[in-house]
Order: C-alpha cells, then sequence, then structure tokens
C-alpha cells in the first residue's frame, strides 16, 4: 500500500463479490431531482443511493426498504429500486419491523406443527414444578 501524507491510500482495482441486501431508510426530499431522490438507509455503514421514483413525496417521512442495484464508476452514488413501505417513521410497529427486517429476523406465523407442540391454552406451571426450581 501506498502512503499520501503519513496515511495509507490505495485504489480499488476489482470487487470480488458483492454483499447488497435490501435495507431500510428515508427518502431525503430535499435531494429529489426529477424521478431521482436520494435514500438515506438507517445502517450508517451503507451508503446513501440514488433511487429513479415517481412516489417520493407520498412516500415522505416513511421507512421503506430498497434494493442496491449497482455503482458505476461516474456515479457519485449507487443506483437502487424501492422495493415496499414498512410505515410512517417514529410508529412503534413500523420501527420495530424494521429493526426485524435489518437484523433478518423472521416474522412469519408459527406453521400448525410448531402450535400442536405447545401445550393447550390456559395451561400453567404445576405447583410442584414451581416448588422444585432453584430462584437464582
Amino acid at each position: 500500500a501506498a502512503s499520501h501524507g503519513g496515511h495509507p491510500c490505495g485504489e480499488v482495482v476489482g470487487i470480488v463479490r458483492r454483499n447488497w441486501r435490501p435495507c431500510v431508510g428515508v427518502f431525503d426530499l430535499e435531494t429529489q431531482r426529477g424521478s431521482n431522490v436520494l435514500f438515506e438507509p438507517q445502517d450508517v455503514c451503507l451508503p446513501r443511493a440514488s433511487v429513479n421514483t415517481r412516489q417520493a413525496e407520498a412516500l415522505a417521512n416513511m421507512l421503506v426498504v430498497v434494493s442496491f442495484d449497482g455503482w458505476e464508476r461516474h456515479q457519485r452514488y449507487p443506483s437502487a429500486h424501492y422495493v415496499r413501505t414498512i410505515g410512517p417513521v417514529g410508529s412503534r410497529d413500523a420501527e420495530a419491523e424494521a429493526i426485524l427486517f435489518e437484523h433478518a429476523v423472521p416474522v412469519r406465523p408459527f406453521s400448525a406443527q410448531v402450535q400442536a407442540c405447545l401445550p393447550p391454552k390456559g395451561w400453567t406451571i404445576p405447583p410442584e414444578e414451581i416448588a422444585r426450581r432453584e430462584d437464582l
């Protein structure tokens, strides 16, 4: 690696594997130019992205999911496309869903097979089991 003013520097010569995944964030309407608007991801490790959409105004103050498409050499930001809306910014349900989505936590309902393993509704721990347990 070369050095420039005491700081290491280098040049990207290629990308072996892209690790792009859909991500959650908001549209920055102050950056809108025509149908292009910048997307601000919640994950600060990800770059802002340019999204071509005609629904930017309708999605103002909404948490949205976008997917990165590519990043050409001449572009300042990678390009991405709108996938879906999660909900309003600040909404507890939308914020919770965004966190679960960002961390790839599955939120689908349990299957009938899994639910069949559960005890019947209204079941409680028997008193003899409580007496056997040691409270740490």
